[in-house]
């Protein structure tokens, strides 16, 4: 790897840290809410360097922005009038800004699949900790289990999602293996609802793509079958894969 791209990977690292931080020390980490707004500044700022306002005008047409633009304008009139938390404010001036200025197409399946490794693994070790080295009750640690617990549903899910949406055996095995640890660490949440929308989401998730590369088999099948018989197998390397 020449110093160029070691520089460039650099570079997309620190813009990508927001993400990994939501997906990793967030919840395990105390104000990691606050560790979340300099993190969000630093990739603006980044992006800003080395994309000028490409990202920006790009982003800009995302279909999500006005919902996003409306619910900061309640949260700050929230935080000015004392109506919500200043937690709802930077929550959602966090999520607007990353909306704004994160590169989406650095944010792959393969890096998604090894974050959300790492966030599986800090997750389970935090829980297992809690309970099985400090003797904790569910109801006494630091950090409240139903959201907690909800993190730890999109860790899985996600880890899951990833899992089909890559063909690299390497990343498979790693996705697999994050929905596995989050799906422990929400059980030893004693979340009952969790779990239940955990399971109900992993199954329904798994069925979807399961069923959407079945059609695609399909159509793919049909179309070789098609063009077999019309043009001739000559010509099998002009066909497109289907790609989940």
């Amino acid at each position: 790897m020449n110093k160029y791209n070691m520089l460039k990977n650099i570079n997309s690292f620190i813009i990508t840290l927001p993400v990994l931080w939501i997906l990793t020390g967030l919840f395990t980490i105390h104000n990691g809410d606050k560790i979340l707004v300099t993190l969000t500044l630093l990739s603006q700022l980044l992006t800003l360097i080395t994309y000028k306002l490409e990202v920006l005008k790009r982003n800009f047409k995302n279909k999500y922005l006005l919902i996003l633009a409306v619910l900061f304008a309640y949260s700050a009139l929230g935080e000015i009038f004392h109506f919500e938390t200043p937690i709802i404010f930077r929550a959602i001036a966090t999520i607007l800004v990353l909306t704004l200025f994160l590169p989406y197409d650095l944010i792959s399946p393969k890096r998604i699949s090894i974050y959300t490794l790492i966030g599986s693994i800090i997750s389970l070790s935090f829980v297992s900790y809690n309970i099985f080295v400090l003797n904790i009750d569910r109801g006494s640690v630091d950090i409240n289990p139903i959201p907690f617990s909800t993190y730890l549903c999109v860790l899985s899910a996600l880890s899951l999602v990833c899992f089909f949406c890559t063909r690299d055996t390497k990343y498979k095995i790693i996705c697999l293996l994050s929905v596995i640890l989050s799906f422990i660490a929400v059980m030893l949440t004693e979340t009952r609802g969790t779990i239940l929308a955990l399971i109900i989401t992993l199954v329904l998730s798994a069925t979807y793509f399961i069923i959407k590369r079945s059609e695609n088999k399909k159509k793919k099948h049909t179309f070789i079958l098609y063009y077999f018989c019309f043009y001739g197998s000559d010509q099998f390397s002009c066909f497109k894969r289907t790609c989940i």
